[in-house]
């Protein structure tokens, strides 16, 4: 008496009518060398690929994997990174052990109700230990998270306040007096540009995550310019410049950070109120501000280590400074904006902000 085969979504396509021919005894199983009913179909009728069974009912049960990928049934990866996976979640170590000897191996596969050799088949076997065991990653996740802000965010404090002092003598003036720091977010009658420039960024946060957040905020997956310079983050000076395709996604970044009440008012030395953008990207804030002049080039960050640490510091340093002008709204550490802050920029009117029309020419 056969029993239903063991076929995973991906293996069996989407066609609801599918015509499984069985050939019985019809193959040896690749992991415990028992014949058994062999089956073989077509994901659908135009494809000329057929796909077969090479395992038996029961090593796929004993495993918890397809007859025909030897995939994990649940989530489709192989059995090694499952175990792998659930080894960093358990503390513990989970294997699926296979037998070398022959006559061993029949043997476990003959021994009924035997669901050990799977070493993750007991956490995942019904619907109820799943559950558990998602919601057991989940909480793992944040906590990893958690712990990596809390470490990235002790290492930033300990190179602004320790190893300042080693990078006094490091000249950077050349740097900063390209950079667009005296530029505003949102202000009337500026030149418009396509590039803008971010800083604060955290070493640990990896530069597609900052793609996939601007792809989010356009609805433009590619939104980037051709040039090689397009996106250039560095993460040793905690900053880096983005530059759109065209004028429209522009002006739709930057109207994107306005409606979402994602923009802060900060004043410099000189007295000079300046609106900066914030892009939200996890637990970090990104500051943004236009870079109207045409000067960007690879090197704007500086050309060795020690030059993007001592530009990763001032920056640093800058961030505080400016934070006072809205220390009573802004957190001052973070540059994250309270819930008071927002409360009193929804009940003001946005000022009209110039549009943005030309292209940046590198």
């Amino acid at each position: 008496m056969s029993t239903s085969p063991i076929i995973c979504e991906e293996c069996l396509g989407k066609e609801d009518d599918i015509r499984m021919i069985r050939v019985p005894e019809g193959a040896e199983c690749k992991l415990c060398t028992l014949t058994f009913d062999l089956f073989h179909f077509k994901k659908d009728k135009r494809s000329d690929t057929i796909i077969k069974t090479i395992l038996c009912p029961a090593c796929a049960n004993q495993r918890n994997i397809c007859q025909c990928c030897m995939l994990d049934m649940i989530w489709h990866i192989p059995i090694e990174e499952r175990d792998q996976l659930l080894s960093l979640i358990k503390r513990y170590n989970i294997t699926t052990k296979e037998a070398t000897n022959e006559m061993m191996k029949r043997f476990l596969v003959l021994k009924k109700g035997n669901k050990q050799i799977g070493g993750a088949t007991m956490m995942i076997g019904d619907d109820s230990k799943l559950d558990m065991l998602m919601q057991e990653m989940r909480d793992t996740l944040e906590r990893e998270k958690s712990s990596t802000f809390t470490s990235e965010s002790k290492n930033i404090n300990k190179i602004s306040k320790h190893d300042a002092s080693k990078f006094a003598n490091i000249n950077i003036h050349h740097i900063i007096e390209k950079l667009p720091l005296s530029e505003s977010l949102t202000k009337e009658n500026s030149t418009p540009t396509t590039r803008f420039f971010l800083y604060n960024i955290d070493s640990s946060l990896a530069e597609w995550k900052i793609d996939d957040k601007i792809s989010q905020i356009v609805d433009d997956g590619e939104w980037k310019d051709l040039h090689p310079l397009s996106m250039m983050i560095n993460h040793k000076a905690t900053c880096g410049t983005i530059n759109f395709r065209n004028d429209k996604l522009a002006e739709k970044f930057v109207n994107g950070l306005i409606s979402s009440g994602d923009v802060i008012s900060c004043k410099t030395k000189k007295g000079e109120v300046l609106q900066r953008g914030i892009l939200k990207i996890e637990y970090f804030n990104l500051y943004v501000i236009p870079w109207i002049k045409d000067n960007f080039t690879q090197n704007s960050f500086g050309n060795n280590t020690k030059e993007y640490i001592k530009l990763s510091i001032t920056l640093r340093n800058l961030i505080i400074s400016e934070m006072k002008f809205k220390q009573s709204t802004t957190d001052k550490s973070t540059g994250r904006v309270t819930k008071a802050s927002r409360q009193s920029k929804s009940k003001k009117k946005s000022k009209k902000v110039g549009r943005i029309t030309s292209s940046f020419a590198l």
